[in-house]
């Protein structure tokens, strides 16, 4: 279509798991693959919203099970797992572990990695690669005080 995406004809959609009309670089793929191929990585079948494991730039990542992403040597899962990742966790470079507000703690700084945003802050950051930083309406979980907590701290909403 417009000579930029595609559009799938019946029996196939589009490898992130949409029908129709594709994003401009997702290619149309077998119904019965969706959720298999690194790019498309999740079945629904299995109550899975597909993921691109590939998305951070690891081209060698693969799909297992159809349920989760296992990646190639440079690169770690999100959550700072090395190898195969927990459903719904994409593949990233190991230099960036850490540093999303997804991932936010460095393993080399003896940090695991927590998740800012999973109490309901979807405008957390990460700080420095260690620490999380509430938005308006969050603090952090364990003083109950807004802005920078310490690491290994979740923001969480304001009481």
């Amino acid at each position: 279509v417009f000579s930029n995406h595609c559009w799938c004809s019946e029996e196939f959609v589009c490898e992130d798991g949409t029908e129709g009309e594709c994003a401009p670089g997702v290619i149309c793929i077998s119904e019965w693959v969706i959720g298999s191929s690194a790019r498309g990585c999740g079945s629904p079948e299995q109550d899975l919203m597909p993921v691109d494991c590939t998305a951070q730039g690891d081209e060698a990542a693969q799909c297992v099970f159809s349920n989760h992403c296992w990646c190639s040597e440079g690169f770690l899962c999100e959550d700072g797992t090395e190898g195969e990742c927990a459903a719904g966790v994409i593949c990233v470079p190991d230099w960036a572990v850490g540093s999303s507000p997804q991932s936010c703690g460095a393993p080399n700084q003896g940090l695991e990695p927590i998740d800012c945003t999973a109490q309901g802050d979807a405008a957390a950051l990460c700080v420095f690669s260690n620490h999380c930083l509430c938005s308006e309406g969050f603090v952090c979980e364990d003083t109950a005080e807004r802005g920078e907590c310490t690491p290994g701290v979740q923001c969480a909403p304001a009481p």
